[in-house]
């Protein structure tokens, strides 16, 4: 039996048939601009998707729909059907099982807005979809959120946090690290970086801190910011 829930679910646009997804929630938001036209944002997340990629990873995903202002509301999208290509295309995936996962989030952007029967890039100003993955290979917890916008641009964000660091500081206090990385927008792939080599750089640096302990968080930042 499928589970999906809908925080107010009698409002959401697009929402006609859920008997295909396994579990996912959704969340529509229907509201007036700043310039009395309607503006349509739709969220929702699949849970659980199995990657097909070399470590068979699994993922939860969150999708964004930011439909164009003004938009008629016979034009939203049925988000099943959406959900379903997602789910479809992550569970096939057709290039290269060793692409990086930011890749992946890409080349998944770019079929969805591409799909001839979806037509989502005549109705939507951006399309973004973060992939949250468990951790296997990448041994901590790891996303990526991928944006395409309708006038072209492409942004890419990847976020990922290590736990209970011990810090080389006079207390020896333990911390939780989260590392943002905020691509420049259009980057080239071949530009993605490795967040196992950044994790490990941090982790070393922390645990092994080489200057004066009251400088701590602000030398943190900067060698970070030289080195990467």
């Amino acid at each position: 039996m499928s589970k999906v829930t809908f925080p107010n679910s009698n409002d959401i646009p697009g929402v006609h048939n859920i008997s295909d997804i396994d579990s996912a929630s959704i969340l529509g938001q229907d509201r007036k601009s700043n310039f009395g036209s309607r503006t349509n944002l739709v969220s929702f997340k699949l849970e659980d998707i199995q990657l097909q990629v070399e470590n068979n990873e699994v993922a939860d995903v969150t999708v964004n729909l930011d439909y164009i202002d003004g938009l008629n509301p016979k034009r939203l999208k049925n988000v099943v059907s959406i959900a379903n290509k997602i789910e479809d295309y992550l569970t096939n995936y057709p290039n290269d099982p060793n692409d990086f996962f930011e890749v992946i989030n890409r080349n998944l952007t770019e079929e969805l807005l591409n799909d001839s029967k979806l037509k989502l890039s005549k109705v939507l100003d951006s399309l973004s979809v973060n992939l949250d993955v468990s951790p296997k290979i990448i041994p901590f917890p790891f996303d990526n959120t991928n944006t395409r916008t309708s006038d072209g641009d492409l942004n890419d964000i990847v976020s990922f946090e290590l736990k209970d660091i011990q810090l080389d500081v006079t207390n020896k206090e333990n911390a939780d690290v989260t590392i943002t990385l905020d691509y420049i927008n259009g980057v080239d792939p071949s530009d993605f970086k490795e967040v196992g080599m950044i994790a490990d750089r941090v982790e070393e640096y922390l645990t092994n801190y080489p200057n004066n302990p009251n400088d701590f968080l602000k030398s943190s930042i900067a060698i970070l910011l030289r080195n990467y």
